[in-house]
């Protein structure tokens, strides 16, 4: 794997802000507690 310094860090910021998202997301639903396949449960069901 041959990336550059930059290209590294553009995909952890990426990943990063992704992971943001998914937490803000939940935050959103109160879904805290919450697992990940219980919580698509409860988002895609309504």
């Amino acid at each position: 794997m041959n990336k550059s310094y930059e290209e590294i860090c553009d995909f952890y910021e990426e990943r990063g802000n992704s992971e943001n998202f998914t937490k803000e997301l939940k935050d959103d639903f109160n879904g805290n507690n919450v697992g990940h396949h219980d919580f698509e449960k409860i988002v895609f069901s309504s």
